[in-house]
């Protein structure tokens, strides 16, 4: 969670992020002729020039999101293809939602929220807005339809609904905040196991080879070696990384886990990694034990110095929770990293970092626990929470009055005067 923060902290002082808001304030205004509300509902048409910059914005949020190779390829699709379909599904939505605020209903056009086209109207809208066949546009748009017969699945997952044999139903707010590519992962799990176990077995040679490149140009010390084979039933060695200068010996178990986003996913990812720490014990045991044997394997060379080795678990977007038998490390593999970077290379220096658990977000440092109360149906719910500390500078912002203009810049087309925060984006945080 710390680090997911810290990753979308950074991006918001990114000038990325900072011209997408001053793109976005300025289309939204140029949107605003074009919508009209109707005894209905809202109605509205979209220009060339307003799709390109939506579907400009959409694109560059998605790029923040992405961590997985565009070639990767599932059964029917692959990951490039998917992404080019959901580029136009999030800029439909974000269009339309922006529509629904700018309209002047009451309730920012709740009766219209939800978007309904004709499923075979929808395919042909995005096979001319990509470099997709129809075909292709159906099979994606089949994939994430809902489907209430598969097990487990969430409605985020399978986002578009269908009416009846024709019409199907885009919800706007199950778009526009999805970790599409998480989410897609999550359901090809469920639904196509063949693909999801070959591309597993992919993600952490990816991984693996970042970290290898990154380490290898800024560190001439340390010499790596990737997926080194032991004796069967042995488990491979993943990562390998010694220190010539401090003869340290480092041995990482990867583990590339899905971003766990329930109970059931939490405690999923703890299994994954309980055997990641399972392997590594057995690892550790082999090489100490057979020493000559392990570095012949791994360098060639079974004389070469070793006055300590290390094992543990390198994972990615989570390191479990506290119910896990840590005898053996798990860290984060951005924070190997900077702590090699940290220690310039001194591989003993980042093993007593990790030994010490320097690593890991301290209470009252970088997060917090909160106490909530929730008054609902005549009860009162208290509940704790986890609460990351914002850096100062966020927290000095001045605060927006609820009669300020708002700072998007919306203009009252009647008045030709600034709309307020409270009758604009202060809706939505009420």
């Amino acid at each position: 969670m710390i680090l997911l923060f810290r990753k979308k902290s950074s991006f918001l002082k990114s000038n990325e992020f900072k011209n997408g808001v001053l793109e976005l304030s300025r289309i939204k205004n140029k949107l605003l002729s074009y919508v009209s509300s109707t005894q209905n509902g809202i109605e509205y048409t979209v220009p060339q020039e307003i799709w390109e910059a939506f579907h400009r914005l959409a694109k560059n949020q998605m790029r923040t999101a992405c961590e997985l190779p565009e070639d990767w390829t599932f059964t029917y699709f692959s990951l490039k293809e998917f992404k080019e379909v959901w580029a136009v599904l999030l800029a439909k939505a974000q269009i339309h939602s922006m529509a629904c605020l700018l309209s002047g209903k009451k309730g920012a056009g709740i009766e219209s929220v939800v978007l309904v086209e004709k499923f075979e109207t929808l395919c042909k809208d995005i096979a001319s807005k990509t470099n997709l066949s129809y075909s292709k546009v159906e099979q994606i748009l089949h994939f994430i339809t809902y489907n209430p017969t598969i097990k487990n699945v969430d409605i985020i997952m399978q986002p578009l609904i269908m009416l009846d044999s024709s019409q199907v139903a885009i919800s706007p707010h199950l778009i526009i905040p999805s970790n599409f590519e998480r989410n897609l992962i999550v359901l090809i799990n469920k639904v196509d196991q063949a693909s999801y176990s070959r591309l597993s077995n992919n993600k952490e040679n990816i991984m693996g080879n970042e970290l290898v490149q990154k380490i290898s140009k800024a560190f001439p010390n340390l010499k790596l070696e990737q997926k080194i084979q032991l004796p069967s039933p042995l488990p491979d060695m993943d990562l390998i990384i010694y220190d010539e200068n401090t003869n340290v010996l480092f041995i990482g178990e990867m583990k590339w886990l899905i971003q766990p986003d329930s109970i059931q996913e939490v405690c999923s990812r703890d299994e994954d990694l309980a055997k990641g720490i399972c392997q590594a014990k057995r690892i550790k045991d082999y090489v100490e034990n057979n020493l000559a044997d392990s570095l012949n394997r791994i360098f060639g060379d079974e004389h070469i110095k070793v006055k300590k080795i290390f094992t543990c678990v390198v994972s990615k977007n989570t390191l479990g929770t506290s119910a896990l038998d840590r005898v053996v490390p798990i860290i984060n593999e951005e924070i190997l990293m900077q702590l090699i970077t940290k220690f310039n290379g001194n591989l003993q220096e980042v093993v007593n970092a990790i030994e010490a658990k320097e690593y890991l977000p301290k209470l009252g440092k970088d997060f917090k626990i909160i106490k909530h109360k929730i008054k609902y149906a005549g009860y009162l719910f208290r509940f704790q929470a986890v609460e990351v500390i914002i850096p100062s500078e966020h927290r000095t912002r001045k605060k927006i009055g609820r009669n300020d203009p708002c700072p998007c810049g919306k203009i009252n087309k009647n008045t030709g005067r600034p709309v307020k925060y409270k009758n604009c984006c202060g809706r939505l945080q009420t």
